[in-house]
């Protein structure tokens, strides 16, 4: 086997590894932004699946499989809005029932090709065979395609560099640089894509290269988001503060329960508010960002409705309040610290999920900002 394709299997081989990676280190991630991390994992997934039935071509197995060929021809359609959204996502956290429109062109090739996809093995063997020259409708596809790729990646360069802040910003500095890289990529691949249809088939074929560079660009701007997943959460609009359930709203809103409403004794309600406290503090649980009482109560392995009115017993607070007072104690530390981190990545650390939801609570809580608090604190050591 010559050198070349030994190389070309290698990196199909390590391009899908290294997917299967960050598609579970996005999963495991989504939470930080529910939207902009689900659009590129769905990007990311297309790739992988461009890529395997690529591989399967590449390595002539389609005869084995022939239900690969042509398997993926509409999931280059999800490369742009995917990607194009979770920029999106980086100043607007939140999805829109218009979103779905980017992925129209996915929905409308992948109807065109149905018919095909569900035919059998054998027709679609025979259909190869039979195929001498490339078919008007797959250049036609590929012209489609690349217009639509080349249109979100330009989309994407002019958007990231009108970011507020963005030279400061690793997450979108280095995802433009990634961006741009690509995109003189695409030109490339798009005069290999004119030159195989004048010349005739290239030793590699365009859509081995295709593959290979889309999954390198994907994976690097996966690699960017995991990596900076801190820069890309301090990076985000500010949100709406997490909604209590309805049974917390009404406790919360009532204030303390008259004793005929009382759920336990004062003395049983000290001890498991004491319990909470000492859990919640020496776990830290408060740092987990938008953390829910469903999931504080199933972390400490009580009901909610209990969880919650121990929580309005004791300290007079809602839920959040009473989180937010736990983080901002935890930041005060921080900022008090000779060698603290930057105001911001205090902020995160303590469980904040943006810079205004920081600087609100800890204002709320100490009448200052975080940053005069610091200033502060140092002149007061250095006195």
């Amino acid at each position: 086997m010559p050198a070349l394709s030994i190389a070309i299997h290698a990196l199909f081989a390590l391009g899908l590894a290294q997917g299967l990676f960050l598609a579970l280190q996005l999963w495991r991630l989504r939470d930080r932004n529910r939207f902009g991390y689900s659009h590129l994992l769905l990007a990311l997934a297309a790739f992988m699946a461009v890529m395997l039935e690529q591989w399967v071509i590449y390595a002539d197995a389609w005869r084995a499989y022939p239900h690969v060929l042509r398997g993926t021809v509409w999931m280059p359609f999800l490369f742009g809005p995917g990607l194009w959204l979770f920029v999106v996502s980086l100043s607007r956290p939140r999805g829109r029932t218009t979103d779905a429109l980017h992925y129209l062109p996915a929905a409308m090739a992948f109807a065109y090709f149905l018919p095909f996809l569900l035919q059998s093995g054998a027709d679609k063997i025979a259909f190869v065979l039979g195929t001498h020259s490339i078919p008007l409708e797959s250049s036609l596809f590929g012209l489609a395609k690349a217009a639509s790729l080349l249109s979100y990646v330009i989309a994407i360069r002019w958007r990231l560099r009108r970011q507020p802040g963005f030279v400061d910003n690793p997450l979108t500095r280095r995802f433009a640089i990634v961006n741009d890289v690509f995109l003189m990529f695409l030109l490339a691949l798009l005069g290999t894509f004119i030159s195989e249809h004048l010349v005739g088939d290239l030793q590699i074929p365009s859509d081995v290269l295709a593959a290979v560079g889309f999954s390198l660009f994907i994976y690097a701007a996966s690699l960017i988001a995991v990596a900076h997943w801190r820069d890309f959460a301090l990076s985000l609009a500010p949100v709406a503060e997490t909604e209590a359930t309805p049974f917390e709203a009404a406790v919360d809103e009532a204030g303390p329960a008259p004793a005929r409403d009382r759920l336990l004794d004062e003395d049983s309600t000290a001890k498991l508010y004491r319990h909470v406290c000492a859990e919640v503090r020496t776990r830290r649980l408060f740092r987990e960002p938008g953390l829910k009482i469903d999931n504080l109560a199933a972390a400490l392995q009580l009901p909610v409705h209990y969880l919650s009115y121990a929580i309005n017993a004791g300290s007079g607070r809602n839920v959040q309040a009473w989180l937010n007072q736990l983080r901002v104690e935890d930041a005060m530390q921080a900022l008090a610290g000779a060698d603290a981190d930057s105001v911001l990545a205090v902020g995160l650390a303590a469980g904040f999920n943006s810079k205004a939801s920081f600087n609100r609570a800890f204002r709320a809580e100490t009448g200052v900002s975080p940053s005069e608090f610091r200033a502060r604190s140092k002149a007061q050591i250095a006195n």
